[in-house]
């Protein structure tokens, strides 16, 4: 039993739990790393995705902004019939009047609202700008859950491995005792604690494997990928990494200042404020209006008839004809002079941008504490979980050698290991932890994932 034991213990993880996995309920498993579950996230992940597309919105918003003061230009056919009575401009009618025209031809309309135009261009830039700050953030929380999912799923991977040991040494030593028990060398009350015991770890097996399950379902829709496929954790030798050194935690105060949060909140409130600016400087700038075209004008079906007063000209049916029309217009509201509504309400919502970049700040602050906090803490920690992992392993290879001597009882070498694995558990899912918070604090400092 001691060799079935130690080939256990030294077996490659990886491998045993695909084929626990796969065998148990005939699901197809792929291999994924914490590295690769970040760039497969970066480029498959749904949210981000959203985001990119949300930028393209915007930049197309922008386009449209920019083109204020670009005109419209008219082509076509125009006629015009009446019969009837028609009214002289000194008032007096005709009657039976025939009128038959054609136009054809081709202008250009503009009304250019320069205040406007101008600044709410700008205003649309900043929003641009603001967007690829938030688009980096909500790229960083996404990338940031996805390393939390991946260690969980870690974490839910090797404690399945640890109680189907555990399961298996257990049923070892439950025929062992079964064996004694038929010659007289052990209690039958040994024997059903023993049986008993077995159930329980394989109860205890199942849940972890349910939590698994989930976790590997988890981080497949967070990359993107097929639920049904149960992704295998890779790393298996967990090792804590360092993205921040732990001697740099003093001087924390302007640390947050890069986040892109921040970054976002700002470029939104130089956005408002240019909004702002056609409510009160535009009103100085006058819109201009141009209207011009080029056209045959004449009659619908045939040569026309000349007025009297132009005695000479050629009778034509079309006869070239241009029109320009220029003008500059300030507007004047009313209501603005008496109630200045619009601009009180972008003042108040420049203000609520203010009081939202304040927020913003105490949230980074709290961000960056927490992180701190959770790096230190998790030093310690994994400190503390590595020696008594290596306590325990040394506590279960002496047992170990009792057991080939003969001079302990099944439980014993059972509960020894029960604290083996335990403790091995403890200190990866303290490093799984340290991780996490290493990858949390670069993102609370303003470092893109």
């Amino acid at each position: 039993m001691i060799r079935h034991l130690k080939y256990l213990l030294k077996s490659k993880l990886f491998v045993a739990l695909i084929l626990l996995l796969s065998n148990n309920y005939g699901q197809e498993t792929s291999t994924i790393s914490i590295e690769s579950s970040l760039k497969i996230a970066g480029a498959n992940n749904l949210t981000i995705s959203k985001l990119n597309l949300n930028k393209t919105v915007l930049e197309a918003d922008l386009l449209i902004s920019k083109g204020w003061w670009i005109p419209e230009i008219f082509a076509g056919i125009q006629t015009r019939q009446l019969r009837g009575a028609a009214m002289n401009g000194n008032g007096s009618f005709f009657t039976e009047v025939n009128q038959q025209n054609l136009w054809n031809g081709v202008g250009i309309d503009a009304l250019w609202n320069i205040g406007e135009g101008i600044y709410k261009t700008k205003a649309s830039e900043f929003k641009l700008q603001a967007n690829t700050y938030k688009t980096n953030a909500e790229k960083n929380i996404v990338l940031l859950e996805v390393a939390d999912t991946y260690y969980q799923l870690l974490i839910g991977f090797l404690k399945v491995n640890a109680y189907h040991q555990l399961h298996t040494l257990a049923s070892n030593i439950s025929q062992q005792l079964a064996l004694q028990v038929g010659v007289g060398l052990a209690y039958e009350s040994e024997l059903l604690l023993a049986q008993s015991n077995v159930h329980h770890l394989k109860i205890q097996e199942l849940n972890h494997q349910k939590y698994y399950y989930k976790k590997s379902a988890q981080l497949s829709r967070l990359l993107n990928l097929n639920p049904f496929i149960n992704l295998i954790p890779m790393d298996t030798i967990l090792k804590p990494i360092e993205l921040v050194n732990i001697d740099s935690l003093e001087n924390l105060d302007s640390l947050g200042n890069n986040r892109a949060e921040i970054q976002q909140a700002e470029l939104l409130l130089k956005s408002v404020s240019e909004e702002k600016l056609t409510t009160n400087k535009a009103f100085f700038i006058p819109n201009v209006r141009l209207n011009s075209f080029a056209s045959l004008y004449g009659g619908l079906s045939g040569p026309v008839s000349l007025m009297p007063s132009s005695p000479g000209s050629e009778i034509k049916q079309l006869y070239p004809t241009s029109s320009l029309n220029f003008s500059l217009q300030w507007k004047i509201p009313i209501e603005k002079l008496i109630y200045n509504g619009p601009t009180k309400k972008m003042e108040a919502i420049e203000q609520i941008k203010e009081l939202e970049i304040k927020e913003i700040k105490a949230a980074i602050n709290q961000d960056i504490a927490t992180a701190k906090q959770n790096i230190l803490i998790g030093n310690q920690q994994t400190k503390l979980a590595n020696k008594a992992y290596l306590q325990s392993k040394e506590a279960f290879n002496q047992c170990a050698k009792r057991q080939e001597l003969g001079t302990i009882r099944p439980f014993e070498l059972l509960k020894a290991q029960e604290i083996f694995i335990q403790s091995k558990l403890d200190y990866i899912e303290a490093i799984a932890n340290y991780n996490t918070a290493q990858y949390a604090f670069q993102v609370a400092s303003g470092i893109n994932l």
